[in-house]
């Protein structure tokens, strides 16, 4: 029995997730600590965890559809260059021809 009131609790990241959130909606942070059990400064490690990481979620975000847009203007931009290198051949050819 005593080995098992030394063990530590393994929170899962959805349970941590609900108690911060609970303790950012509540603003009683000393008593969401005293009814899940845990130290206020595990609170504030999750909590900053969570905003640390929230930057790089959105961020993925905004980044797949900068990604989007910048392979859908690569792919104008070749169109583009390819048909500036089929003008530029067309024209040499002409030029070729009226110099003969």
């Amino acid at each position: 029995m005593e080995e098992e009131d030394n063990k530590k609790r393994k929170w899962t990241p959805k349970e941590k997730l609900a108690i911060v959130l609970e303790g950012i909606a509540s603003q009683k942070i000393h008593d969401v600590c005293d009814k899940y059990g845990i130290s206020p400064s595990q609170y504030y490690e999750w909590k900053n965890k969570l905003f640390e990481k929230a930057d790089d979620i959105y961020r993925r975000k905004d980044d797949k559809v900068r990604s989007k847009r910048i392979a859908k203007l690569e792919e104008a931009l070749a169109k583009k260059d390819s048909v500036i290198a089929e003008v530029t051949t067309e024209n040499l050819e002409l030029k070729k021809k009226s110099w003969r």
